[in-house]
């Protein structure tokens, strides 16, 4: 859910498939070790295909994301850092139960599941917002002003 402004608010609900053409959100197999990986690819125009977008400067707002994952070992990188990260199985009981209004589907009901839980980011223009999710390998150089982040696969 997002503010417009004091005066409204609009609710949204948005269901897209994984697409193949690096448009939106992309789920790629890697044919060498049959890994999975999630990325995204927005820029202005694909980003719609991950989720309705109100762009206008006027409107733009924090953007939230909450992230279920197969497995522990996954790195997930967002625009803001994870608030905490709860095992999927602890998830579904309270108190965070309230959190998942659309069923969570297709993750297997093991210990490795893992829900992410970011914090909002800034008002950002949609199609800078980055999601990415796998088992990347991490490279991290916070000696400088602004932290680097380096994934590879």
């Amino acid at each position: 859910m997002f503010s417009l402004s004091r005066l409204n608010t609009a609710e949204v609900t948005f269901e897209n498939s994984y697409v193949s053409n690096s448009a939106g959100l992309h789920k790629y197999v890697d044919p060498k070790d049959n890994q999975t990986y999630i990325y995204s690819h927005l820029e202005p125009f694909n980003c719609h295909r991950w989720f309705p977008c109100f762009d206008q400067p006027s409107v733009r707002a924090p953007l939230t994301i909450t992230l279920a994952v197969p497995s522990k070992d996954w790195t997930v990188v967002s625009n803001a850092n994870a608030e905490r990260v709860v095992n999927l199985l602890d998830a579904k009981a309270e108190p965070f139960r309230s959190t998942f209004e659309i069923p969570i589907q297709g993750l297997p009901e093991e210990e490795d599941c893992r829900i992410h839980f970011f914090k909002p980011t800034p008002p950002i223009s949609t199609y800078i917002y980055g999601l990415f999710a796998g088992p990347f390998y991490t490279y991290l150089n916070d000696n400088g002003p602004v932290p680097m982040r380096i994934l590879a696969s």
